[in-house]
């Protein structure tokens, strides 16, 4: 069988031993970089809420896409 190697999806270039997709501990760095570009575990957290309410149907695209982008007002962009 001839599998071909990835590179770590943290994104440090580095290629872990197949099957894994990270380095080992990197899953860490690639879950906090993450949180970070979501703005915090909080604001992760109210958007996947927003996916959830839109998947259940109980908001359409446009109420989803204003709650996207209240949430992203809400980031302080550095």
């Amino acid at each position: 069988m001839n599998v071909k190697a990835s590179k770590c999806k943290c994104g440090c270039g580095e290629t872990p031993e197949w099957p894994s997709d990270y380095i080992p501990g990197h899953d860490l760095i690639h879950r906090n970089k993450l949180i970070d570009r979501a703005g915090g575990v909080d604001k992760l957290t109210e958007l996947l809420d927003q996916v959830d309410i839109y998947m259940a149907g109980e908001i359409g695209e446009g109420d989803l896409a204003k709650g996207i982008r209240r949430l992203q007002s809400k980031l302080i962009v550095k």
